[in-house]
């Protein structure tokens, strides 16, 4: 997952570099058509690499409870005990994030 936020981060970078930005004020000034649709394709991508970031966080906030859960052998009593900070966190998570917060 981090490699995901970190190569969208990058297309970002690229797309708000001067040759790029270059490039979308001729289309711009020229009235093409394109200009609306690589504008509609940037947002995407910032939309999509502010969500793998976020995304990347709140699992980071869960791993070590997942992986608790996933190494114990039988359901005993330090088993349940993770549950309450389980769903706590993931609560957190859904009060928190945009992303999963949202209803669709």
């Amino acid at each position: 997952r981090e490699a995901r936020a970190q190569a969208l981060q990058s297309v970002c970078d690229q797309l708000r570099g001067p040759d790029v930005q270059a490039v979308l004020q001729s289309l711009a000034r020229t009235g093409s058509n394109y200009a609306q649709a690589f504008q509609q394709v940037s947002s995407d991508v910032e939309a999509a690499a502010d969500e793998a970031w976020e995304t990347l966080q709140f699992v980071g906030t869960l791993r070590s409870l997942a992986d608790r859960l996933s190494a114990a052998e039988t359901l005993s009593d330090d088993l349940s005990s993770l549950f309450a900070p389980l769903w706590s966190t993931v609560l957190l998570v859904w009060q928190h994030s945009t992303h999963y917060h949202d209803p669709k």
